[in-house]
């Protein structure tokens, strides 16, 4: 595949993000459906187990059952979700649910849902399209002489179209005007496959349509969001999009037998953190449970809980997927599903009602950690291990990503940068922001060999003892307790939890702080927790009067109402102790 020309790449801008889909204000859950999709199902490995029910469920969820659909959705206090648009069949085949589509599009928004359209980028069923479209035996891509599959031989039905095909790429982008001209709110491209000049070009063509559109019709610009994972090499695609979605969960919530306690979702979207603007929203789903794949099973009902928290509690939003069984137990309204989905619409609408705690609020670091690589894995390596020990330490942290050091925060808000493995090639841009990180004050943490070779970064080199206990997976505490004391300290420390996570976040204003605390423990509440909080770092002031009369609440979803725990201030360090922690309680903090 020829690499072309370098295109002139969109870049998404803030004022394109509409209200309702700004962080904090959206409930979203995908809502795959359709023959179409079920079709795809039968041709996937993940879909061809599904039950007769379950394929006919999912095959007329945006007809027979939308009704009762969308009483699951009120239930839950769903306010955005996604329906099957184009997945890959040809555009004659794809039609009939285009006009269903019309139909349910309608109703949603005579609801007050928003709905995006989801799009395969690369996908072709290439019975369908070889039948309706044969100009489309072009369209394939082609390696060692063979049409490429989708996710390999084990998908035989699929193959992957060469996106550098510019009618390929009119093609796709035909549907996609169809569907804004069918009135979704956003697009969302999945199967993001192929040279990345070339995705860049169909993502940026997509959005020059899209505002051509608006500016016709005098709505607003339909959004865009792309499943670029975080490989390293496609994360300029996040530029793009007023939005990012990622599927990189690979368990639920915990404290497992043979896992142990894993906190690997809270580290992709702390390295997510550091890959994107701060101003575009996230969401993010499981791609597996602990029992199985999204489509093969139903996690508890404390595992719900968990999911939804484990997201808010640090910035993002979690995306629910329904496709299999889950979404044949809540329209048949089995009791398993039920309890799950009660579980669920428990969580959601306890946060709608508090959205105060997750709009406009950031997090708390002096902290930041180096990533060099894919922010999927592997878990074993010693940024990754730092980085899920800082977080079962309940210390605060941001990332700053290679190649993206233009996004996430900027390194004047840190005090530290810790770099646990040797340091890669670097851009001279790249360096140039590391010599003024340290110029201005910043220290550096890093290897002995980084600092033999690197000698203008003035670094400190980690012991080798720290170093060992990461590769051993044990917490690096002589690595933190330096760490204290180039940052003064830390916002809070948690006094005798076995399994709990905490972060800390503080409103825009710096009116008021939340610290909200995960038990991953599911059948075990922490009884008399205390917890130590660091005023002055909380609000950023050294006035020790100001912060002495900060109120402190806490408040939880899994109570009624709201207490004063027991609290007392010295010098502006506040200790609270909270009588019980169940699964999720924050600690309100207003001065």
């Amino acid at each position: 595949m020829p690499v072309p020309p370098a295109p002139v790449v969109y870049n998404a801008e803030e004022r394109d993000l509409p209200p309702w889909a700004r962080q904090g204000h959206f409930h979203f859950i995908r809502v795959d459906g359709g023959e179409i999709e079920s079709k795809k199902a039968l041709r996937t490995h993940w879909g061809v187990h599904f039950s007769e029910r379950e394929t006919e469920i999912l095959s007329n969820i945006y007809g027979k059952y939308s009704d009762t659909l969308f009483k699951r959705l009120g239930e839950a206090d769903y306010n955005w979700i996604w329906v099957t648009w184009s997945n890959g069949w040809s555009t004659p085949e794809e039609e009939a649910q285009w006009a269903v589509l019309r139909r349910f599009i309608q109703d949603a928004h005579s609801r007050q849902i928003k709905v995006t359209a989801y799009l395969s980028a690369s996908n072709m069923f290439w019975e369908s399209m070889f039948r309706d479209e044969p100009r489309s035996i072009t369209w394939v891509r082609i390696e060692d002489g063979l049409p490429l599959n989708y996710h390999g031989r084990k998908n035989k039905m699929r193959f992957l179209a060469d996106i550098g095909n510019p009618e390929w790429r009119a093609y796709v982008l035909d549907k996609a005007g169809a569907a804004i001209d069918a009135g979704v709110d956003g697009v969302f491209f999945d199967n993001i496959k192929g040279p990345i000049e070339y995705l860049q070009l169909l993502f940026s063509e997509f959005q020059d349509m899209a505002a051509k559109k608006a500016r016709s019709s005098g709505n607003r610009k339909a959004v865009l969001y792309v499943n670029a994972h975080l490989e390293p090499e496609k994360m300029a695609l996040f530029d793009i999009g007023e939005l990012i979605h990622n599927e990189y969960g690979k368990t639920t919530p915990g404290v497992w037998d043979d896992i142990g306690w894993d906190v690997g979702n809270v580290r992709k979207t702390k390295f997510l953190h550091g890959s994107k603007y701060p101003w575009q929203s996230h969401k993010y789903e499981l791609d597996v449970y602990h029992c199985g794949t999204r489509e093969s099973c139903i996690p508890s009902p404390v595992e719900q809980k968990l999911s939804i928290v484990e997201a808010w509690a640090f910035g993002s939003a979690f995306s629910k997927n329904l496709e299999g069984p889950f979404l044949a137990a809540i329209i048949a309204e089995s009791d398993e599903g039920m309890q799950a989905w009660k579980a669920i619409a428990q969580y959601n609408r306890w946060i709608s009602a508090h959205r105060e705690f997750y709009t406009d609020v950031s997090p708390m670091a002096d902290i930041a950690v180096l990533a060099q690589s894919d922010g999927r894995g592997p878990a074993e390596s010693a940024t990754f291990r730092l980085m899920d020990h800082l977080l079962k330490q309940s210390i605060m942290f941001e990332t700053k990503v290679v190649r993206r050091f233009a996004q996430g925060r900027p390194f004047e808000q840190f005090a530290a940068l810790l770099i646990a493995e040797p340091i890669g090639a670097l851009h001279q841009s790249e360096k140039e922001a590391l010599r003024r990180f340290v110029e201005g004050g910043g220290r550096v943490l890093a290897t002995a060999g980084d600092r033999e070779r690197l000698p203008w970064l003035d670094i400190r080199p980690i012991t080798g003892q720290s170093l060992a206990r990461l590769a051993d997976n044990q917490p690096p505490l002589q690595l933190f307790e330096e760490v204290d004391k180039l940052t003064a300290g830390r916002h809070i420390t948690m006094g005798r939890a076995s399994h709990v996570l905490g972060n800390a976040m503080v409103k825009n204003d710096r009116r008021a702080a939340f610290v909200h605390l995960i038990n991953y423990q599911h059948d075990r509440p922490e009884q008399d927790l205390t917890l130590t909080i660091d005023l002055k770092k909380i609000f950023q002031t050294n006035d020790v009067d100001e912060v002495a009369a900060v109120q402190a609440v806490v408040v939880s979803p899994d109570s009624d109402g709201q207490y004063r725990p027991k609290t007392s201030i010295t010098d502006a360090i506040m200790t609270v102790t909270l009588d019980r922690l169940v699964h999720y309680s924050i600690v309100v903090l207003r001065r």
